[in-house]
């Protein structure tokens, strides 16, 4: 078992695209399994066609006695699923969490900024250097295409920013590429920046980094980190001041706007293309990820129909 996880990791990585980040949460969730199995097993593991559903019902309930959230539980729950379904890829019976619910969560309505919180972000004095280029063109593609994080600091400067047709070719999770399109004002923003940066980057394995920090080399995450947080700390007092935060603030401006002219028809009616619309430009799978988004959506129709409605104060 310890060496089919092992294997299971590795492709994780190398076959699957996953990031090193994930690897290693499915490695520390898979090892504390393990150890349980150890511990119950007296002193031994089973081998992986031995699994059955007691062997993870019982983890479960032990996390969940030792005050572990449910969030935690359907994480652990997560990387055994991932688990089992490469043992069945590799010919094993691997049922083992066949029919297996985890716990149900409470999906969070993601924080965002207002529109008027981003004008006022936009109308800050980034500086007249080379670094006040940068960051305005990092907050404003950010917020023009709600990219994540890992996709910003992974643009390239040959080929994936296309000035003139206002498009982004972004690499997503598990490599799945996708165009996105941008406004004129990023794309502005970005011209400048690659103008004043042209012979400054140095390549590397990716190819040439749009973003460049110390020495030329590919802007990191953290500098993006701080970046942000330092400028929107500007306009917002609250914590999480992140990119991803503009990931939520974007997706939950277009699906505010989108529904405007919708008013008039039913709720389901009037989201159900904004959705798919916002669904494509984040790159999510599933569309339930998206429909996270539609809170203020979905307040504006409510607060529009009790207005409206006959029965609207019923």
């Amino acid at each position: 078992m310890r060496a089919s996880i092992e294997c299971f990791l590795s492709d994780l990585l190398a076959g699957r695209g996953f990031s090193p980040r994930t690897a290693e949460s499915y490695r520390r969730d898979l090892t504390a399994w393990m150890a349980f199995l150890i511990q119950r097993e007296g002193g031994r593991l089973p081998k992986p066609g031995q699994l059955r559903h007691a062997h993870v019902t019982l983890y479960l309930a032990d996390l969940s006695r030792h005050g572990r959230a449910a969030r935690t539980l359907a994480r652990h729950l997560s990387a055994i699923r991932s688990y089992a379904r490469w043992l069945r890829r590799h010919g094993e019976e691997a049922s083992f969490t066949a029919g297996l619910k985890g716990p149900k969560l409470p999906r969070p309505v993601p924080a965002f900024l207002t529109e008027a919180e981003m004008d006022r972000v936009f109308r800050l004095d980034f500086g007249e250097g080379i670094d006040g280029l940068r960051d305005r063109s990092i907050i404003e593609i950010l917020y023009a295409t709600g990219i994540r994080l890992a996709e910003l600091v992974g643009l390239n400067r040959d080929d994936a920013i296309d000035l003139e047709r206002g498009q982004v070719r972004v690499l997503g999770k598990g490599n799945r590429e996708r165009i996105v399109p941008m406004g004129r004002e990023a794309g502005r923003a970005l011209e400048a920046y690659r103008v004043a940066t042209a012979t400054d980057g140095r390549a590397d394995r990716e190819g040439m980094p749009f973003f460049l920090g110390a020495g030329g080399r590919r802007l990191s995450r953290r500098t993006v980190q701080r970046i942000i947080a330092r400028h929107l700390g500007r306009v917002a007092s609250r914590s999480g001041l992140s990119p991803h935060l503009l990931r939520h603030t974007v997706a939950t401006h277009l699906l505010a706007r989108m529904s405007r002219d919708r008013i008039g028809r039913s709720a389901s009616a009037a989201l159900a293309p904004d959705i798919r619309a916002v669904q494509e430009l984040l790159g999510h799978v599933s569309l339930s990820s998206t429909q996270v988004y539609t809170h203020v959506t979905v307040d504006r129709l409510r607060a529009a129909m009790q207005h409206a409605h006959p029965r609207g104060e019923d």
